[in-house]
Parts: structure tokens; C-alpha cells; sequence
């Protein structure tokens, strides 16, 4: 298993996370900046993550994940919730990625 099928896994489940229409417009965001398709988010980003230098993997997680934390902050709801998600900060020295909870 890759080491960054987890980090497509989270990124993933965070834009599920989002209500609607915010997650569409992630997914269209992503599409724009990946410059291909996201009908499945969890296959297409890891193998748009397969496909990138490590060192632009390891910047993409690290703002990809940084922006989906604060989307998640001010969009993100669970169903039937009425406050916003908070999401769990990454500890120092841990993947850049948000993490679930």
C-alpha cells in the first residue's frame, strides 16, 4: 500500500464532509487544479498523488489539506448538526493532511 493512499482517504472523506454546494465547488476546484476529472474523489486523488514529484506531493497535501480544514471549519456540517465541524489539528511531525477524527 502507498504511503499516500491514507492522505487520498482523508482528503476524500474531508470534502464529503462538506454540505452542499460547498463540496461540488471543492470537487470543481480540484478538478481545475488537478486538470482532470473527480467523479470518484478518493480513486481520482490517489492517482492524480501517484503521479506527482514527492516534494509537490508533500506541498499539494500540505495546502490542499490546510484549505479543506478551514472549508470544513465554515462549511463542513454532520446531518441533522446545526454548528460547523471543528476539525482535530495535526500534531507536529505528523502527515499535513487533516486528519479524521
Amino acid at each position: 500500500m502507498s504511503t499516500y493512499f491514507h492522505d487520498a482517504r482523508v482528503l476524500a472523506e474531508t470534502i464529503d464532509s462538506l454540505c452542499e454546494p460547498y463540496r461540488q465547488n471543492t470537487i470543481e476546484w480540484l478538478e481545475s487544479c488537478t486538470r482532470r476529472p473527480m467523479r470518484e474523489p478518493r480513486t481520482d486523488l490517489l492517482m492524480f498523488l501517484h503521479g506527482l514529484h514527492p516534494v509537490v506531493r508533500e506541498s499539494f497535501l500540505r495546502y490542499t489539506g490546510q484549505i479543506l480544514r478551514e472549508a470544513v471549519h465554515y462549511f463542513g456540517v454532520p446531518q441533522g448538526a446545526w454548528e460547523p465541524v471543528v476539525p482535530r489539528r495535526v500534531e507536529a511531525g505528523s502527515s499535513p493532511v487533516l486528519h479524521a477524527a
